[in-house]
């Protein structure tokens, strides 16, 4: 992605915040289910970035619970899990 001023991680964190998410919706509205399970399995597997591991230790630190990631559907997971009980 050509964003000039925006850092490599953070083009990631777009990327799996943004655009992934808009393209699996996309292509399940267009029946096309096995790129959207693609598209799954690949944030399934990718480990996540260094701003998502710093955003949920401050959630673990303010809960007082220990957060560990594999994945960055993971770091989904956690931020839904703190919505939740807020």
């Amino acid at each position: 992605m050509p964003f000039n001023g925006v850092g490599v991680l953070r083009k990631i964190d777009m990327f799996f915040n943004i655009i992934v998410p808009f393209y699996i919706v996309t292509f399940e509205c267009d029946d096309k289910e096995v790129i959207a399970n693609f598209l799954r399995k690949v944030v399934e597997c990718y480990p996540p970035t260094g701003e998502m591991k710093r955003i949920a230790l401050k959630y673990g630190k303010e809960t007082k619970e220990v957060m560990s990631m594999g994945a960055v559907i993971e770091f989904f997971g956690i931020l839904e899990l703190f919505r939740d009980n807020r």
